[in-house]
């Protein structure tokens, strides 16, 4: 980025994205709405599936998927609060829990439970949702 700026003779009074009516002024809000939609289009995508929202929140819907914190993308996000960046992210409580069951910590069969502990599988680990025989293991 910083060539490209370098090769355009730009300084910093300049806009990055000029508008249609020259370098001093921005790319207005319009005009950049009709250039992702022609973006789309030269690429052989369907334009009704792209628009500046959705390249502002792709990113964070990434990094959401792979656990970043909720704190940093409501930073990221410039929101005000977690709720916002929750509902701007679409995170509600069926898609949560289903997240948490991929991580069930009862689980665990008795074998994995005996192993964990370094002991042959005794009569208490036959409940892998034994929690007395769990806490054993996690606190081993």
């Amino acid at each position: 980025m910083a060539r490209w700026i370098e090769g355009q003779g730009l300084s910093k009074a300049d806009c990055l994205f000029p508008g249609r009516s020259g370098s001093d002024k921005p790319l207005s809000d319009s005009q950049f709405r009709r250039d992702v939609k022609g973006l789309a289009v030269f690429l052989g995508l369907n334009p009704a599936f792209y628009g500046c929202h959705s390249l502002r929140r792709t990113k964070p819907v990434f990094m959401h998927d792979d656990f970043v914190s909720p704190a940093v993308l409501k930073f990221l996000l410039g929101h005000q609060s977690l709720q916002s960046t929750q509902e701007y992210l679409g995170v509600d409580q069926k898609q949560a829990l289903a997240k948490a069951r991929e991580y069930d910590i009862f689980a665990f069969g008795p074998a994995v439970l005996a192993k964990a502990q370094g002991k042959e599988q005794s009569p208490s680990l036959n409940n892998p949702y034994d929690l007395h025989s769990l806490m054993e293991v996690s606190c081993a």
